[in-house]
């Protein structure tokens, strides 16, 4: 599992340069390469959606505008699936008391319709 500092988002960003643009500048093997091109719209995907499955309130650390993802892997390393992970969330427990939850998101960065194909959350 490679771990993604938080300084790279700012290297991603490119005038001109979609997330699709970067990505299809990357081999098709090149995993650091497509994940940090994708970062951005992984986070955008996800982030929504991991707010949404919290059954009581959630709570990110240092603010949601933060970046949500540490690491990233080959889920499907053939058919090029993408697996972002983090643990930047907190959910409330009946007590009051917050626990971390750590979730993931499977991303198909070549799907340009749907690339979003799968997402867990955990606690712990």
């Amino acid at each position: 599992m490679k771990v993604l500092p938080a300084l790279i988002l700012a290297s991603i960003v490119v005038a001109g340069c979609s997330d699709e643009d970067m990505t299809a500048a990357c081999k098709a093997d090149d995993l650091n390469c497509i994940a940090r091109a994708y970062m951005v719209k992984a986070d955008m995907l996800c982030k929504e959606r991991i707010e949404k499955m919290a059954k009581s309130d959630l709570k990110w650390d240092e603010g949601r505008e933060k970046p949500m993802f540490e690491l990233y892997e080959w889920k499907d390393k053939a058919r090029g699936i993408i697996a972002y992970s983090g643990n930047k969330a907190k959910i409330q427990m009946p007590s009051g008391d917050y626990a971390r939850e750590t979730y993931e998101c499977d991303i198909d960065p070549h799907n340009k319709t749907s690339p979003l194909v799968g997402i867990s959350v955990t606690a712990g």
